[in-house]
């Protein structure tokens, strides 16, 4: 949890299928002074204008704002920095395909654009997801049923375990404190490497 979504206390991410039902904002007011994060996060084929439109590359686009010292440890940066608005980070499995650089000028037929790359990184929970974080993204060029956000809420210091909780069913979210992957294998459980002869 903390991996992908850092110290927030909740959060709605439908993309990955452990949020509650779509609510639409603001039919639950979160608690006086709490912080709220938002971004895009979905899965799109990317396409090159004149390249083969078999040759497409599944990625992960988001508008996540990395320079939110919240958010931002979320994206190990190998190369470049954090872009900006007009700038993008690419993941490293899309930049080796595309043969892209930091420098260079990213211009997908699919989501159109023109974007220089100003780093080359990679999501820390998960690295095999080929990320591409475009900040200042128009989200309105996104269909709406394809348009999926990840909120997250950080409740004041004198919000209580149970207010946590409590705010967290009311939007169909997920705490800090709970494990979103558990469900998927019984128990949270430990991983141990090794070597086999």
């Amino acid at each position: 949890f903390s991996l992908r979504y850092g110290d927030a206390d909740v959060v709605v991410d439908h993309s990955m299928g452990f949020a509650g039902p779509v609510l639409s904002a603001p039919t639950v007011e979160p608690p006086r002074g709490t912080e709220v994060v938002d971004y895009l996060w979905f899965g799109t084929p990317v396409t090159v204008p004149g390249g083969d439109p078999d040759q497409s590359i599944y990625v992960t686009f988001t508008d996540m704002p990395l320079d939110d010292p919240r958010v931002a440890p979320a994206v190990e940066i190998l190369a470049g920095r954090a872009p900006r608005p007009g700038e993008v980070l690419l993941d490293p499995a899309v930049a080796e395909q595309l043969d892209i650089e930091v420098g260079d000028t990213f211009e997908p037929g699919r989501p159109s654009g023109s974007w220089v790359v100003s780093g080359i990184g990679r999501y820390r929970s998960s690295y095999w997801e080929k990320l591409v974080v475009v900040p200042g993204f128009d989200r309105e060029r996104v269909a709406a049923d394809a348009r999926t956000t990840t909120t997250r809420y950080y409740l004041p210091d004198s919000a209580s375990a149970g207010e946590v909780e409590r705010f967290a069913e009311r939007v169909g979210g997920v705490t800090r404190s709970a494990d979103p992957f558990a469900d998927s294998f019984g128990e949270t459980a430990s991983l141990a490497w090794g070597w086999v002869f």
